[in-house]
């Protein structure tokens, strides 16, 4: 009976264990700071920043104003934009992502074990690195993702390389704050960041070009 109760109260334990750890792994945040070279020469001030955990991620471009969440338990890409003063959001399902061929070409970056993924976009040639040995997932693009990984780094035709230079933990505390009053079609979405574009154009129009119209 002794031992049935220690059986019982081990189980207990481990049980607690392992809720504690898989709670530990959805809160807990990395930060991660990915470096651009074009042809092997580093651009200053384009560092892309991610926060990612093992179901979230969120993308931090400076070449754009747009904002990228990746959303790995339901399998969607959202990109969001505050337009006229409104939010729109774009929702993408994995599925009409581009899809890879695995390789059997491995590489360590930063410690963790890469497997090299291939990708073909439009006329594009992109080779992902993917390491899925880490409980975070995440990658510096909305276009590249892999739903077990992350991605560690990439290079399109060969010249335009993205690649992590640090990894660190945050205390950033990662949520999805999407309204379904906000989603739009990708055209629509398009269609107002040009109306958006026009309107800021008209208004900080100067006064020389406003009499020759």
């Amino acid at each position: 009976m002794l031992n049935l109760h220690n059986m019982l109260i081990w189980r207990i334990l481990i049980l607690n264990i392992f809720v504690q750890t898989l709670l530990f792994a959805q809160n807990n945040t990395k930060f991660l700071e990915y470096e651009i070279y074009e042809n092997g020469k580093k651009l200053e001030n384009t560092v892309i920043k991610l926060y990612s955990n093992n179901q979230i991620a969120k993308i931090i471009n400076p070449t754009t104003t747009d904002l990228f969440s990746i959303n790995y338990k339901d399998q969607f890409v959202y990109k969001t934009a505050i337009l006229q003063n409104k939010t729109y959001t774009v929702p993408t399902h994995f599925d009409s992502l581009p899809k890879p061929e695995i390789t059997n070409i491995k590489d360590t970056i930063l410690g963790y074990y890469c497997t090299k993924y291939n990708f073909t976009y439009f006329s594009n040639n992109v080779e992902v690195w993917v390491t899925t040995t880490s409980p975070f997932k995440g990658s510096p693009s909305s276009t590249f993702v892999v739903p077990n990984g992350l991605v560690l780094k990439y290079v399109v035709n060969g010249n335009r390389t993205v690649i992590v230079k640090s990894i660190s933990d945050s205390t950033e505390k990662l949520e999805l704050d999407i309204n379904k009053e906000d989603i739009v079609d990708n055209p629509t979405f398009l269609s107002l960041q040009i109306n958006s574009r026009f309107l800021t154009i008209k208004k900080n129009r100067s006064p020389l070009f406003t009499n020759l119209s």
